[in-house]
């Protein structure tokens, strides 16, 4: 938020307050953070993951890589942005003698949520609220905003369930002060629409989304248009809707070359491994090559060829390359996995690339690549059962070695 998006109070057109229900909200408020200022430490791990996997598919044995097949969310990037302090205007705002201790507390608080100390942040702005709302009632701009940026706080420190009350009043209040086309509006409904992806409420987190960027197409707010396209074309993907999902990413793509609205490789990146993950769920095989390595290039440049987020593209482009029939392409891929396997993770780690590539060796009678796969494979497991389960492929692969020697020699 920066301060050219500024609360107008010339621009209020605001309803009479409900102030029962107000008085129950605020209770709300209280017990939550009675109950949840001290649970700040939440391992990082604990999150929702924003897991949106392919279903299996088959090229004979070989599976869809389900667990590379994720589109990227990208709601961890709002931590990146910075927030600046508002600038409030209109008559009985802050009265001047509060003035600078109110904006001094707001930059303080915003400069511990820029920094990640959120729970410093979350405080003070609960702090802020009970302020605003005893000196300027609880309908108001000032309210409205500590409201979203405590949402804010929560949803950066994964605490979704608990930011989903602020974020929806929040949205409701701006509603009340600003009407429904107000950019102040389209920025609560989006942390609003984050917060419901967190907690698996798709088609929800669907609406606030799509209601946040009517406005900011009616706005013009060109980069809050990708940015919001991008994220409707995420939860459209989670919920199988995936040519609306291509859609919305395609726009995205169209918005970004056209008007600029995006200045970060890596994002760019996204939303080609995106569209790619698309188009091998709609089995566009030589269209998600395209993209996949279109991603992995920019990915590459950017941030070097042995990073670990390169795994998940090598895995999906040796898939499509599979299916299309070119084996020599899939098992180059599958080689620079292992590369990047082996620089990240240290050598014996990439057993499941192993087996991988030994399917595809099979497929085209390569049986002494194939078996020389399944023997590392074989190595590197623990579990009896799969290893029986390997030494049974290294058997067969060893009979099919047999006879395809025996056929050589007939044929000398």
């Amino acid at each position: 938020m920066t301060s050219e998006r500024s609360l107008r109070a010339s621009s209020m057109s605001w309803k009479e307050p409900d102030k029962e229900r107000d008085k129950h909200f605020l209770e709300a408020l209280s017990g939550y953070l009675g109950q949840y200022i001290q649970s700040f430490d939440r391992d990082a791990s604990s999150l929702p993951a924003d897991d949106c996997s392919f279903n299996c598919e088959r090229v004979g044995s070989l599976k869809v890589p389900s667990e590379s097949l994720r589109v990227s969310f990208l709601a961890e990037n709002d931590n990146k942005t910075k927030i600046e302090v508002p600038v409030f205007r209109g008559e009985g705002i802050y009265p001047n003698e509060d003035m600078a201790n109110d904006m001094c507390m707001q930059e303080r608080a915003l400069r511990h949520l820029n920094k990640g100390d959120y729970e410093q942040a979350i405080a003070i702005f609960e702090d802020l609220l009970h302020i605003h709302v005893d000196r300027h009632g609880y309908h108001s701009q000032a309210v409205a905003y500590d409201l979203h940026y405590i949402g804010t706080g929560y949803i950066r420190c994964g605490q979704f369930d608990i930011a989903l009350p602020y974020c929806d009043e929040a949205v409701r209040l701006r509603i009340d002060l600003f009407g429904s086309n107000h950019e102040c509006v389209a920025d609560s409904l989006q942390k609003l629409g984050i917060a419901l992806v967190s907690v698996d409420e798709f088609v929800s987190a669907l609406d606030a989304f799509n209601r946040a960027l009517r406005i900011y197409r009616n706005i013009q707010e060109k980069p809050m248009v990708a940015k919001m396209l991008f994220k409707t074309g995420c939860v459209y993907y989670h919920i199988s809707e995936y040519v609306a999902a291509l859609a919305a990413f395609e726009e995205v793509l169209e918005v970004i070359v056209n008007e600029r609205a995006c200045d970060r490789q890596l994002d760019v990146s996204e939303i080609y491994c995106n569209i790619g993950f698309v188009k091998l769920k709609l089995k566009q095989y030589g269209e998600a090559v395209i993209f996949l390595e279109d991603s992995l290039s920019i990915r590459r440049a950017t941030l070097g060829g042995g990073h670990v987020d390169n795994l998940r593209i090598l895995d999906c482009i040796a898939f499509a390359q599979a299916k299309l029939g070119n084996a020599s392409k899939s098992i180059e891929s599958y080689t620079d996995m292992i590369k990047v396997q082996s620089e990240v993770f240290g050598e014996n780690n990439d057993s499941k690339t192993q087996t991988k590539m030994s399917i595809i060796f099979e497929k085209i009678h390569r049986y002494k690549d194939a078996l020389e796969c399944r023997q590392k494979v074989l190595q590197m497991q623990q579990n009896v059962n799969e290893r029986k389960q390997t030494q049974r492929k290294i058997d067969k692969l060893k009979r099919a070695i047999n006879d395809q020697e025996s056929e050589a020699q007939n044929w000398i």
